[in-house]
């Protein structure tokens, strides 16, 4: 039993209880609450699929852990800072590619 504000002949929003006078009731089964609802869902498969796209390109772009390594050794000669960013890089990096042996 949803209760749906319009503008323009759409609906902008669906809500199971009243929230202000000037809401229109819809059944159920109302051609506009299914239309709705059927493009609420095609909105977010999309939009999962783009994140799922948008991960993989990141993960298949993504330097080997050697690449990084150098690229550390370079920024910071220091032996200790070299440690410490080592181990920092290598958790940063885990947690972008998705897993742990780095290549």
């Amino acid at each position: 039993m949803p209760y749906v504000d319009r503008e323009n002949g759409n609906i902008v929003g669906v809500y199971p209880l009243r929230q202000r006078e000037g809401q229109e009731y819809l059944a159920d089964d109302h051609p506009d609450y299914l239309a709705w609802l059927q493009a609420r869902a095609n909105k977010e498969a999309l939009a999962a699929q783009n994140k799922a796209q948008m991960v993989a390109d990141i993960q298949a772009n993504f330097p080997s852990l050697s690449v990084v390594y150098s690229a550390v050794g370079l920024a910071f000669p220091d032996a200790k800072q070299n440690a410490f960013m080592k181990k920092l890089v290598k958790v940063v990096y885990w947690l972008g590619k998705g897993k742990p042996n780095g290549d």
